[in-house]
Parts: structure tokens; sequence; C-alpha cells
């Protein structure tokens, strides 16, 4: 079988996604179907060409940073426009067509509206007779993934099945899956030994606070929760952002409280079941990787729109609680330290609704046929 991974570099959600997927194919090709798999990922935008998929990643990090409730008026504006879905999902198409052509898959596979569209109209516009699979990263879908030549969606929750019904997709196309994360959140970890190889202590409250490129102000979060005197430490990961990183490790070297701090890393899992909590936005995957980890989650600075709604479904399910002020996280924090319970009840709460085992239930889907 031949499979074509689409992606797009918009946030790195997406193309985390489809790495996972990807490498529980290599598992599960050999193990359960006795398929052969070749596969390829390619990023649209960057595919389509170099310089539109530097400005599509570039001004989406600077909307999202600098203006996100204009970030939030155009999604919501391109919730009731059709006009505005056919004309994005139509750019580089003919590039794309030349692309299926080429590779000739068997499968067409996609973790973003914007390449599942143009797939679409392929399939509309000139008779393209491949199956497309989707797979939606955040807990409510888009109205632009909607599409009759969409064969199979791959969604988080019952949530976001339910919407996609009632904007007219088919029930039998949709399968619930859960948000891809790394296979490695499917294993079992010692929480001392992690602690020990990151030189924690082991008896005070563990926060994970978790930054990237999106500046959610972690340094700021850091010096609130510095000023108390609870008995907490703390790792803060900036990710890619340097800048970032180098305030964060100047504000470490006059802390009162133990913090250790990351850059970019590629052992999230380690950094989560090393903690008691995490402090972050609410991006479809890393929200669906503190799910899985069962990691209580204070969630800030969602940004308007997909992210709006994940927040809606954490705090709903009880996983999460949204703070709209940083200098009220530490007040939350102190709260849930005198209530454990509290605390427990969270960390049950995501352990139900995460689905660590998402990538695998959707490598099987696609080189099965599960239906």
């Amino acid at each position: 079988m031949r499979i074509l991974f689409l992606t797009a570099s918009i946030g790195t959600g997406h193309n985390k996604a489809i790495e996972s997927v990807a490498n529980a194919l290599n598992i599960i090709s050999k193990e359960r179907c006795k398929e052969d798999v070749e596969y390829k990922i390619v990023d649209v935008y960057n595919y389509i060409n170099i310089a539109l998929g530097k400005l599509v990643s570039k001004s989406y990090e600077r909307i999202v940073n600098i203006a996100p409730n204009l970030y939030g008026y155009f999604y919501t504006l391109g919730e009731d426009s059709t006009t505005l879905k056919d004309f994005l999902h139509h750019i580089g198409v003919s590039r794309v067509k030349k692309l299926v052509e080429d590779y000739n898959p068997d499968v067409i596979v996609s973790s973003h509206e914007s390449p599942s569209g143009m797939v679409a109209h392929l399939k509309q516009e000139y008779g393209l007779k491949k199956e497309l699979i989707g797979i939606v990263t955040d807990f409510r879908a888009h109205p632009f993934w909607v599409y009759k030549e969409i064969d199979k969606y791959m969604v988080p929750n019952q949530f976001t099945m339910s919407y996609l019904i009632k904007e007219g997709v088919s029930p039998e196309k949709i399968y619930i899956t859960g948000i891809p994360v790394d296979l490695r959140f499917t294993e079992s970890y010692d929480k001392i030994k992690l602690r020990d190889k990151f030189h924690l202590d082991h008896n005070r409250f563990t926060i994970l606070l978790m930054g990237s490129w999106l500046d959610i102000g972690i340094d700021t979060l850091f010096e609130f929760l510095n000023e108390t005197s609870l008995p907490i430490q703390v790792i803060a990961v900036s990710g890619k952002n340097k800048n970032l990183q180098e305030r964060l490790e100047k504000i470490r070297d006059k802390a009162s409280i133990p913090v250790i701090v990351f850059g970019f890393i590629n052992n999230v899992y380690e950094m989560m079941y090393s903690s008691d909590m995490i402090i972050t936005k609410p991006g479809g995957l890393i929200s669906s990787e503190t799910l899985a980890a069962g990691l209580p989650m204070i969630i800030v600075n969602p940004i308007p729109g997909q992210e709006e709604f994940n927040a809606i479904y954490l705090v709903t399910e009880g996983a999460g609680i949204r703070v709209n002020k940083l200098d009220e996280v530490p007040i939350i924090v102190e709260l849930l330290l005198n209530h454990p319970e509290r605390i427990s009840e969270m960390s049950n709460n995501a352990r139900r609704i995460g689905r660590p085992r998402a990538s695998f239930d959707i490598a099987e889907i696609i080189l099965c046929g599960k239906d």
C-alpha cells in the first residue's frame, strides 16, 4: 500500500500528528495487517511554493501572537463563507494534482482542512479516484473540513462527531479515534526514576510550563509562581523560542523555587510523566498529550477560534481549569494544593477522555479498512 500524507505547517500539531501515525503504520503494517507500506509526508504549502509555505507559517505565527482577536475574526468569518473556503482550497491545486499523479498513492491522509479541501476539489473537478482520510486535530472541526469527497474522518471525540453530523457528514464516515500523539504515551513510566533523571525533588509538587513559538507568557507565569511560598518546583519548556528560553534562564538564576529550563525537546512524554500539573494553552496536540498522561491542566491564553472550543471541551469534561489572567494562576494552584482530591479528580477525568493509542487506531483503520 502506498500512502500520501498531507500536512500544513500552521502551528506544529498537524505535522506531529502525521509523524505519529506514520510511526504507528510501520509497526501495525508488520504486526497486524501483514501489508507492505510505502508512504510520503508532504507539507502542502511548502510543496506548492517554498515562499508560500514560509509566508503561511510566519503569517499564522505573527497574527496569533500580535492580533489573536483578528485571527478569531477570520476563523469565525470562514465558518459562514463557502466563497472563502473554495478560494483557499483552490490555491495550488494544480501542483497538488501533479503530486498525486506522480506518487500515485492508494490512500491520501490529511491532518489539516486545507490539503483535505484541495484533494476534495481534485475529486470533484478531475474525477480523482483515491480514498481521502481526514484527521481532525482539534476538539471541534471547522466547517472548512466538511466535504462529501472525504471518505473517512478520524475525530477526537463524540463532541466532534456530533458537530460534523450536524454539518451534514454521514455518521458512517466518522471514526472516534482521538488525536494522534507520540507512540511513547502508550507506555508506563516510573515518576520517581524520571524525577531522578531530571534532578527533581521527589516531594515537591511539580508544575510543567509549556511554551513554544507562541509566546503565552510563561516567563511571566513563572515570576508569579516564584513570588509565592508554595512547595512547588517548575519545569519550563520554551520550545523553539530562543528568546523565551534566554528570559527563562535569567529568571531561573534568581529564582527562590527549583526550576529547570528546556528549549526544544523531543521527550515531552517524560516531562509530562515527571509532573503533577501542566499550565499551557489548549492546542489540540498538547491537550491530547496532556490527557494521555493524565495531567490536570490549567488553561491560559487560548487562541480565539479552535482553541476556545478546545478549552470549553476540557473544562466541561473536568480535566482542565481556565484562567483568564496570568496573575490568578498562583491562586488556583494554591487552592488545588489545599484540595488534593480535586487534583485527583482532574487527573482521572483526563485519563478517562485521553486516547494514548490514537495513532495506532488510525493506522489500523488506514491499513486494514476497519469499518
